[in-house]
């Protein structure tokens, strides 16, 4: 399997819009709305899983026969395009007793991570020159049967972190 490796995709695909998203500051967590009345900043997400030959949507269900691929994408603020930021991918595995969550490093290695450990949120790429069209390739194998939910966006030098909190990827393999 490849985890996160990186953030160009070369295919023709259509993913399901995730909304404008959300920005986490260290004074503040800000909604979709927000981020742009408060920040003026428009950003948008896109992503999809995708089993097969199937296309890519925002939710998906299947076994874990077939190959599972999970692709996103991120419509840059305009004033963010050209700086250096790093690219941030969590996981939320949900199950009936407790979720836990877990963070992608930059060998593709799932790491458990504390909910608003934000100092310690460790980047799945680092220093990536934002592109106004940044594609990421969060997941592409087979997966045990889970039932995850999928954040990405990118964290620049200041500490402020956009990403796909309206609404994410979400995957169950049974």
């Amino acid at each position: 399997p490849s985890l996160g490796r990186g953030t160009h995709i070369s295919s023709n695909y259509i993913l399901p819009s995730l909304g404008q998203g959300m920005a986490i500051s260290k004074e503040t967590l800000l909604r979709a709305k927000s981020v742009k009345s408060e920040l003026g900043i428009t950003v948008a997400f896109r992503g999809g899983a995708k089993i097969g030959a199937q296309n890519y949507q925002s939710q998906i269900i299947g076994p874990t026969s077939k190959m599972v691929k999970i692709l996103g994408a991120i419509e840059v603020a305009a004033e963010h395009v050209g700086q250096k930021a790093d690219i941030l991918i969590v996981a939320q595995l949900l199950n009936p007793t407790r979720s836990r969550y877990f963070m992608l490093d930059n060998q593709g290695q799932a790491i458990e991570w504390l909910v608003d450990d934000f100092a310690n949120l460790v980047a799945a790429k680092e220093n990536v020159r934002l592109k106004s069209h940044q594609e990421i390739e969060i997941y592409h194998g087979f997966l045990s049967p889970l039932h995850l939910k999928i954040y990405f966006g990118y964290r620049l030098e200041d500490g402020l972190i956009l990403f796909n909190g309206e609404q994410p990827i979400e995957v169950q393999v049974e």
